[in-house]
């Protein structure tokens, strides 16, 4: 018997598989890959937020804020492969499908992290950057508090941190520097 006599035995004793079936094996092992790099992403993102919140840096809502956003991006992946997948599949089997799968993950992952990204600020009363957060912070505000309270509280610090009324120059520049950023991010006057 040789060689090719055994590989002809080979593939007749493979079952058959329809275009359809094929085009979905390769949606599915495209679909592997992105979620084991999105998984390496999620496990990444989680240990540096955790690690940033234990060294005090950032505010254990910022910390599950991150690792939040970072899950909802990866099940927008899932969720985008797998109808781009199925769309590809439909338009043009195994090429579609490649495709479709490729450009749904990085569409769904976008999407659902923007989506994430929002709903989270929203639901934590968090601002879209640490400094803007550290900012609040230092007023002893957050980032729902009216333009009022924020002067209220501007001028009650000053009065304790400007350096004619005893206070520290340091002190004084980071309120500043403080209110600066918040109407920076507020875009008008307070």
């Amino acid at each position: 018997m040789d060689g090719k006599t055994v590989a002809l035995a080979f593939v007749k004793a493979l079952p058959k598989f329809s275009r359809w079936e094929i085009a979905m094996l390769g949606g599915v092992a495209g679909t592997v890959v992105k979620v084991v790099i999105d998984a390496g992403t999620l496990v990444y993102s989680a240990v540096k937020n955790i690690y940033l919140w234990w060294k005090g840096e950032v505010s254990g809502k910022r910390c599950v804020k991150g690792i939040t956003d970072a899950t909802a991006a990866l099940f927008g992946t899932l969720l985008g492969t797998y109808g781009g997948a199925l769309v590809g599949t439909a338009i043009c089997p195994l090429v579609g499908t490649f495709i479709g799968g490729f450009v749904g993950g990085l569409v769904g992952s976008a999407v659902i992290g923007k989506i994430s990204e929002r709903l989270t600020c929203k639901f934590f009363d968090l601002p879209k950057t640490v400094a803007l957060e550290n900012a609040y912070k230092t007023l002893g505000l957050t980032q729902s508090s009216s333009n009022g309270e924020i002067n209220s509280a501007y001028r009650r610090l000053a009065l304790i941190c400007h350096p004619d009324k005893g206070g520290s120059a340091e002190a004084w520049s980071e309120l500043e520097t403080a209110l600066a950023l918040i109407r920076q991010a507020r875009e008008e006057g307070i």
